[in-house]
This record gives C-alpha cells, structure tokens and sequence, in this order.
C-alpha cells in the first residue's frame, strides 16, 4: 500500500471531519505520479519544469552514483551538462536577467533524482515539483480572480510535435469554454502563457482544465495575491488525472486566516467526498 504525498496551498473555508474506523487502500495520487522518482538502475530519466517567473531548479539525489545530465532551455533553446553528485542536491538558476516565464527540460543518465523548482517575487515565494512525463490532460482545482489576485497558466510542450490545447475553466457557477482558449498551438519545445483574469473575472473560487486535442503538454498555474495584508504567490503543478484518494501530510490553521481543501470533479456524474483528519 503506496500513499503519496502532497503539498497543499491555500485559499477559502475551513473543513473538519470525523474520523473514520474505516481503512482504504490507498492508491498514488494523480499529481505524484507526473512528477515520479524513477529507479536508480534506469538508463535515463527526463524531467519537465515549467513556471510564470523565473525559477530557480532543484536537483536531489538518492542515488549510491554521480548523475549526469544536460539541461536545455525552452527560450534560447542552449543545452547545458549538469552534474548531481550521489546524495547530493544541486541548484540551477534562472537565466540571467530574465523576468517572465521559463520551460526547461532536463535529461538524466539514472534514476532516483527527484527535480523540483522555487519561483520568488516581491510577494513571496514558493515551491513546486517539475513533472516527469507530460499528458494530454491537466487538472487545477483551484484559483482566485477577485480584484488582487491574478491566475497564469504555463503551457509547455518538450516534445517534438506541435501540441493543441483547449482550456476550459469551472467556477461556482458552471463551466466556461472561452473561444480564445479553444486550439492553442504550442509549438514543439515551446512555451506558451495565458492569463485566465480576462475569462474568469471576479471569481473567488476557478478551477482550469487543460485537454490537449493532440500531443501532449506540461502545465503549470501561478497564482498571485498583491493587493491587502495577506499577499503572496504560488507556483503549482497540475494533476494529469482524477484520483479516489489525496494525502496531506501536514495541514495548518493559519492565524486570522482559513484552510481550504478544494474538490474539483471533472465527471459527468456526481462523487461522495469524506475528509478524515488524524
């Protein structure tokens, strides 16, 4: 029995729950496995970074053995080698004064190298896992375009083939399929951004939904807060598919603020939710 582990951000209402006397088997959430740690005795592994600031990436070694590697920018499109030593961590920084979006690839020699990325900004920081496979289908459960806050979703494709997307966004009340976000070309090793504040104005609660049509992509949300006490940014991977069960390993009651466990369900029929503190 695998539970994974992920890392919630927060925004909205507080939930509680009882706790149950049942016991589940747990299965990998959607999220951990597009950013899974392959075995150390693969013969090559790749990872995909994308991020709306730039982003410093972060490379962590379980392996016995030197891992080696290059990295290749989605703007200049410049490789470079990079070394992990074994049980080491190495950091990469954004290109120099670059200020707006990245996408990077990243090839390894082996396996058991977890890659992660850090964005900053006047607002804050924060962390996120870079994804290793893209998919056709992304998933964000949540978001905020109230007057302040700001929602960009990066579309990056490391592939060869030219991806199409459509993006469809969810709030409180019902879908939206904005004709501007129907068939976005992302070109081959390319990067495209799009800001969802236009379509989705006003909303405290949006959820997005990326369905590439053909090919397949990596997509990431920033979500920023810049106006009020309480401002902030945070970098988020999406989840390449709906999964039975979500594990938080560490939860907090922000003092003067609120946690929030957003549900989104993509089906076309309804599901029964149970929250289980412990």
């Amino acid at each position: 029995l695998v539970l994974a582990v992920l890392i919630g951000t927060a925004f909205a209402a507080h939930m509680s729950s009882k706790s149950a006397q049942s016991r589940v088997a747990f299965a990998v959430p959607g999220a951990a496995g597009a950013s899974a740690v392959a075995p150390q005795d693969v013969s090559s592994t790749a990872w995909y970074c994308t991020s709306g600031l730039p982003a410093t990436i972060v490379l962590s070694s379980g392996s016995a053995s030197v891992v080696s590697g290059v990295v290749t920018s989605a703007q200049s499109g410049k490789t470079e080698p990079i070394s992990v030593p074994a049980g080491g961590q190495v950091q990469i920084p954004p290109p120099a004064h670059s200020s707006g979006p990245q996408g990077e690839s990243l090839t390894l020699s082996g396996g058991g190298v977890a890659v992660s990325e850090s964005v900053k900004s006047p607002y804050g920081w924060s962390v996120t896992q870079c994804a290793s496979s893209s998919s056709s289908t992304w998933y964000f459960p949540q978001g905020s375009t109230v007057a302040g806050d700001t929602v960009t979703l990066d579309l990056y494709d490391p592939s060869v083939t030219q991806a199409v997307v459509d993006i469809n966004l969810l709030t409180p009340a019902g879908e939206v399929q904005p004709t501007e976000y129907q068939g976005i070309a992302v070109p081959a090793g390319g990067l495209v951004t799009e800001t969802l504040d236009a379509h989705a104005t006003n909303d405290p609660e949006v959820a997005t939904i990326v369905d590439a049509a053909s090919g397949s992509v990596v997509a990431e949300e920033l979500q920023q807060r810049t106006y009020g006490h309480a401002v902030g940014i945070s970098e988020e991977l999406g989840a390449p598919g709906p999964q039975r069960v979500w594990g938080f390993p560490r939860c907090v009651q922000p003092r003067g603020g609120a946690l929030t466990f957003n549900i989104l369900n993509p089906g076309s029929s309804s599901s029964q939710v149970v929250l289980e503190a412990t």
